[in-house]
């Protein structure tokens, strides 16, 4: 007969086997895909996080950056001073989001120049980027002229995931889940 009960074995063994902080495939994942720094590669994932499902597709943090750029920056040539002044504020934002992106080129600028860190992925990432996100299953999917909505997000908040596809640029799978 044991001198512990369930609960105290339980918490033993917790103690030696903690959780690992993130998952490590889907580490690599992110990693693979922020490695592919200029291209529209992406794969529709579903994740599950304390908060709830979040889907979409995930992409690079290099046009996680980019697109984030784009989406907030507005052309003000030719407009009225006052409303020009106001937008000027977003274009700001804009730049700001903008520059986030050179960290992810550095890797691969590193990597063309030959050094030994050649052909092998980043360092393992902490966040990851989708785009064309959708909370929970009822979340109607994106129609044409809809604001497109971007996430970004700690792997260490992600308790499970699902693929749903893999490609390139394309749009999001009308309901994945």
């Amino acid at each position: 007969m044991s001198s512990k009960n369930d609960s105290e074995q339980a918490d033993e063994v917790a103690t030696q086997h903690p959780a690992p902080d993130d998952d490590w495939m889907l580490a690599d994942l992110v990693a693979l895909v922020n490695d592919m720094v200029e291209t529209e590669f992406e794969i529709g994932l579903t994740l599950w996080t304390s908060s709830g499902m979040v889907s979409g597709l995930l992409i690079s943090g290099f046009r996680y950056f980019d697109l984030l750029s784009d989406a907030l920056r507005i052309d003000t040539e030719g407009m009225a001073e006052a409303e020009a002044r106001q937008l000027h504020v977003r274009n700001v934002f804009a730049d700001y989001f903008g520059n986030y992106k050179d960290i992810y080129k550095r890797h691969e600028d590193s990597s063309a120049e030959g050094d030994d860190e050649a052909g092998k992925l980043s360092p393992r990432p902490a966040y990851m980027h989708l785009r064309s996100v959708r909370y929970g299953p009822n979340f109607p999917a994106p129609r044409e002229g809809d604001v497109e909505l971007f996430w970004r997000g700690r792997l260490t908040e992600i308790s499970g995931w699902s693929v749903s596809q893999v490609g390139g640029a394309q749009a999001a799978p009308e309901r994945p889940f």
